[in-house]
C-alpha cells in the first residue's frame, strides 16, 4: 500500500476539489444554454406566425392586423416559457422581429422611403436570417 505524506494528500484533495468545481461550472453553463422541447415548439410556431405576417406586409385589408395580433399572442406566451439564458435570447429575437414587421408595415402604409425606413427593412432582413438559421 502506498503511503502519501501530508503534502501529497493536500495536493490530491485540492485537485479533486478543482475538478469538482470545474464540472459544476460546466453543468451550470450547459443548463443555461439548453432549450426545452416545450419552448422550442412554441418558438417555432411563433416564428412561423411572424414570418407569415412579414409576407403580408403589403397586403390590403385587415388580414395583417389579425395576423400580428395572433403572432403577438404567441410571442407573449414565449416570455412565460423562457427560463434559460438561451431561451430568453430567442424570445428577444422573436419579439424584435415582430416589432420590425410592424414598423415596416407602418412604413409601407405611409409610403415612407426615408433612410430610416430603409434601415428598418435591413434590420428586418437581419432578424429573419438569424431566426431562419435557428429554426431550420
Amino acid at each position: 500500500m502506498i503511503r502519501f505524506d501530508w503534502r501529497m494528500r493536500a495536493l490530491i484533495i485540492l485537485a479533486a476539489l478543482l475538478f469538482g468545481c470545474l464540472a459544476w461550472v460546466q453543468l451550470a453553463f450547459w443548463q443555461m444554454n439548453r432549450i426545452s422541447p416545450q419552448f422550442r415548439f412554441a418558438a417555432e410556431y411563433a416564428y412561423h406566425l411572424v414570418r407569415d405576417c412579414e409576407e403580408r406586409i403589403s397586403a390590403e385589408g385587415a388580414s395583417f392586423l389579425a395576423c400580428t395580433n395572433k403572432a403577438e399572442d404567441a410571442v407573449r406566451s414565449l416570455s412565460k416559457l423562457a427560463v434559460t439564458r438561451h431561451e430568453a435570447i430567442e424570445y428577444a429575437q422573436l419579439h424584435g422581429y415582430l416589432i420590425q414587421v410592424r414598423e415596416c408595415r407602418e412604413d409601407w402604409e405611409s409610403a415612407n422611403n426615408s433612410p430610416e425606413a430603409g434601415e428598418r427593412r435591413k434590420q428586418l432582413v437581419r432578424f429573419r436570417h438569424t431566426l431562419e438559421e435557428w429554426f431550420k
